[in-house]
């Protein structure tokens, strides 16, 4: 579990656990602490304090959630003071993750009547306005620009519309000291902001605003500016095109996303025969990228790919197996299982030792997703797995993989820097689960380990639709981080 700023270390298991929980954002941290709050006292102050969420533009911060878990504490105020002094310090305003986390803490406690809450975070206002109207351009002042672009939404989303008015007065002066910036790149800054505005006030909020003072017509004329844009992925390229590009090495991600969704029926056939029949190894590789995603899938016989796996050439290899991964095929399902046969030592597994975790949650939080525990039972030794063969294996599985699915997904490390490619993979079980038989204990990993609360949310709505929710797991939905997952512990009830 690693992440840049991420150098809590556990004093007993127990504390190293609950510092797992805290990053995914767990609900069961509340019931955890409701046993015993000294324990845990040192990993709820570093959460406070620094930002713990996985992809904080997808999810959010940890700040409410921290918030959650500060409070369960009578001196919970010791939390809001170290807070507010790391934010005075200003060691944040150039920390996008940071001061969001710590403006999102704090704002809990001045909704909640704390002076002291309110006029910290005025003072940040304060202090990072300041940095934006007198530091260069620079990436300095991007990151004080960014930081000031949180801030006022957490001012705007609490205090009334005189507060708007200010905050947009100040903005104002701001796009007039940049004089020679275009408008549409200011504008980007404070769109979010510009968006929160308009869903608590309504679209016509600027008709409002005191329009006499220059500062606000500025910030009007701005916001309302213009931004022409053709996007690429609206042009369909024809074949011709798709092949000269791969000759030159000039194929992107946009024309294999537009032609996915495309092109016709007939088209990828065709496409797909010319890269077979290509025999230059760099531009078959090229031409086969095209197929590597679920909007395009391989539609030919597969076992040329299967050949081209041990291609000396590193790219036609990388875009065979990239190609094979959303083909459903038996073929394709045996090269898999030979794959990650590794996992499986069959001389030595009994697999009669794989609990059957059904609807048990007692079980689902055992051990038995522990890779320590894995690697002891079936001796194995620090295993890599085959990524490509893992999705593979979810895109044809059969019943009989449960044992093979089960221990490779306890076999990966789910870390922050997503090394092991982990987040993919859940992702990709997500995206199948609704569409195939692959097991409940699948999604019960996920909302068990992920890191990402948004993954754990979409696991936690498929498992209420396969009916496995228990009364357990919906009262630690109810403390999860994720407002969705909360919401749905608190609709649903036995």
């Amino acid at each position: 579990m690693e992440k840049s700023d991420q150098k809590f270390t556990g004093r007993t298991l127990e504390e190293t656990e609950f510092f797992r929980l805290m990053c995914c954002g767990h609900g069961r941290c509340v019931s955890m602490l409701q046993e015993n709050l000294q324990s845990y006292y040192e990993a709820v102050m570093y959460g406070c304090l620094n930002d713990i969420s996985y992809d904080i533009q997808c999810e959010g911060s940890r700040g409410n959630y921290m918030y959650i878990l500060a409070s369960l504490y009578k001196d919970s105020l010791r939390f809001l003071d170290a807070a507010i002094c790391k934010l005075q310090s200003g060691k944040a305003d150039e920390d996008w993750n940071t001061l969001c986390h710590l403006c999102d803490f704090i704002a809990n406690y001045a909704y909640n009547g704390e002076k002291t809450a309110d006029n910290a975070l005025e003072e940040g206002y304060n202090r990072l306005l300041e940095q934006i109207m007198t530091t260069r351009a620079s990436k300095k002042h991007k990151n004080f620009v960014e930081s000031f672009g949180y801030i006022i939404i957490v001012l705007m989303q609490r205090k009334n519309f005189d507060r708007l008015e200010a905050i947009i007065k100040d903005i104002g002066a701001y796009f007039i000291r940049r004089k020679h910036a275009a408008a549409v790149e200011l504008q980007s800054d404070f769109l979010w902001f510009f968006q929160c505005a308009k869903e608590k006030y309504g679209e016509g909020f600027t008709q409002k605003l005191d329009a006499s003072k220059p500062e606000i017509q500025k910030f009007i004329r701005v916001m309302k500016a213009k931004k022409t844009y053709v996007d690429p992925a609206q042009m369909v390229p024809n074949i011709d095109e798709i092949c000269q590009k791969a000759s030159e090495g000039n194929l992107y991600i946009y024309d294999k996303i537009r032609f996915g969704r495309k092109a016709s029926t007939e088209e990828k056939y065709r496409l797909a025969e010319i890269a077979l029949s290509e025999q230059d190894k760099e531009k078959k590789a090229a031409l086969l990228s095209m197929f590597t995603s679920k909007y395009n899938i391989f539609p030919l016989d597969p076992k040329p790919l299967i050949k081209y796996t041990v291609s000396d050439n590193s790219k036609l290899k990388e875009a065979a197996f990239a190609a094979l991964v959303y083909v459903k095929s038996d073929l394709v399902h045996n090269f898999a299982i030979q794959l990650l046969d590794n996992i499986m030592q069959k001389n030595e597994c009994e697999t009669s030792a794989v609990p059957k975790l059904v609807r048990d949650y007692s079980i689902i939080k055992s051990s038995f997703f522990e890779k320590k525990e894995i690697e002891n039972r079936f001796q194995t030794a620090k295993t890599e797995i085959n990524l490509d063969a893992l999705y593979m294996l979810i895109t044809n599985y059969a019943e009989t993989d449960f044992d093979l699915l089960i221990h490779a997904l306890a076999l990966l490390e789910i870390d922050f820097e997503n090394e092991s490619g982990w987040h993919s993979i859940v992702s990709y079980i997500l995206d199948k689960a609704p569409h195939s038989f692959l097991p409940d204990e699948a999604l019960c990993f996920i909302y068990e380990k992920s890191f990402c609360s948004c993954c754990r949310k979409e696991a936690v709505e498929q498992m209420y639709h396969r009916g496995i929710l228990t009364k357990e797991l919906l009262k630690e939905c109810r403390f999860d981080c994720s407002e969705e997952v909360r919401n749905i512990g608190k609709s649903l009830s036995f």
